[in-house]
């Protein structure tokens, strides 16, 4: 079964959460369905990860009551590198291992489906902590997370975020940020979630089993990043805004005085040389790119994209994200964060491409190539892994 927002966050509506919590508040989903989440990971499938992987040093972390050890100086791909990693597992220590979903299947569909949804990119870690341990100190991070849980269950206090939504360069620091009273303590036990929007303090600690649970950090694109960026490209541009400030401003006041004025008239140039659109396409285009490319297969088809036919059968890419931009140069085809332009005539046969839901060959192409023209389209979407080969039965061809 595939995962989506939706599902992450039943019963809670993805309006609902978009409306009320979303950078705004927490929120604890409770289920007493311990196996909701269990097509995402398993404790099975974490040991199976660490064991089997060939996981190095630079693969994973090992942290106990906020302090962060060195997993061993060997690899951990050897028996006595693990045996390393699990001694300190044995002590209290919890075993991370961030970016996760680049070794499991399902967790980068996770990934890929809410990158889409929200337009931001996505990972996930995952925490493994012994009973009655403590791995993380008290923190907040820097980016939103959904926390869920899979096994075992943890403890939870929340504390008031004392910078609201701060950005990746304003990190929790303990010494200026005290934490009070708890907002809120919790349980979180296998089956829940919990939706924490950054800068929120918290300090987790495990029950009496073991525990187990993915951090699905949400990596937002921010208005910060699309004026930053969008100054930068003005500034590139214009060789006024390059320009040193007047020798002696610091010492002389008027020389000063008329610097401030200087910098009001730039400031002024500044806000009318920035394109909205053209910055608003640079963030599409960021938030496009943040979608994780799922390719399974695509070595395959590379090895046979030369030698199908008119009759192959073939298919759109399962849950692949996509859409279609025409204007005077032609039809776009966006996915996987690249785009491939076409000549606008091609228009009918993307379209049916893109949406077909069933298998289908290059003769069902609705458009008005011949047979060259229909077999090249098919060999490049192959080729560029928008297609991928089927072996079921195909729809009939065009006019068929």
């Amino acid at each position: 079964m595939s995962i989506d927002l939706a599902r992450v966050l039943a019963p809670i509506g993805v309006a609902e959460f978009q409306d009320e919590y979303l950078e705004k508040r927490p929120l604890v989903i409770s289920r007493g369905d311990p196996l909701y989440y269990a097509d995402l990971l398993t404790l099975e499938g974490f040991d199976e990860i660490l064991s089997t992987s060939h996981l190095r040093p630079a693969d994973l972390r090992v942290v106990r009551d906020g302090q962060e050890s060195a997993p061993g100086s060997r690899a951990c791909s050897g028996a006595l590198g693990l045996e390393e990693v699990y001694a300190q597992y044995r002590e209290g220590s919890t075993i991370v291992l961030p970016f996760i979903h680049e070794r499991c299947r399902a967790l980068t569909e996770l990934c890929a489906a809410l990158s889409a949804e929200l337009s931001s990119g996505a990972q996930v870690n995952a925490y493994l902590t012994p009973r009655n341990a403590k791995g993380l100190g008290t923190h907040y991070d820097t980016h939103d997370v959904l926390v869920l849980q899979l096994a075992g269950h943890k403890h939870w206090r929340l504390f008031e975020p004392p910078l609201r939504l701060p950005l990746p360069g304003q990190p929790f620091k303990k010494d200026e940020h005290p934490c009070d009273a708890p907002l809120q303590e919790f349980d979180l036990h296998a089956g829940d979630a919990l939706y924490l929007p950054r800068g929120f303090v918290h300090d987790v600690e495990s029950g009496d089993s073991t525990s187990l649970h993915l951090t699905v950090g949400l990596l937002p694109i921010t208005w910060a990043e699309v004026i930053l960026a969008a100054v930068e490209s003005a500034v590139e541009d214009d060789s006024r805004f390059r320009e040193s400030l007047p020798p002696g401003f610091a010492t002389n006041a008027d020389i000063g005085g008329h610097a401030e004025q200087q910098l009001a008239e730039l400031l002024t140039h500044l806000t009318a040389a920035i394109c909205t659109r053209s910055a608003m396409t640079n963030a599409t285009a960021a938030a496009w790119s943040a979608t994780s490319a799922v390719l399974d297969r695509h070595l395959l088809d590379l090895e046979s994209a030369g030698t199908a036919t008119l009759d192959t059968p073939v298919r759109r890419r399962p849950s692949l994200r996509w859409r279609l931009a025409g204007d005077d140069a032609g039809i776009s085809l966006h996915f996987h964060g690249k785009r491939l332009t076409m000549p606008p005539c091609l228009e009918p046969d993307l379209r049916f491409i893109a949406a077909a839901e069933r298998p289908f060959t290059g003769r069902c192409l609705p458009g008005h190539l011949d047979e060259d023209g229909r077999l090249v389209l098919v060999r490049r979407l192959l080729r560029e892994g928008f297609l991928t080969a089927a072996g079921a039965p195909a729809l009939p061809a065009a006019g068929g």
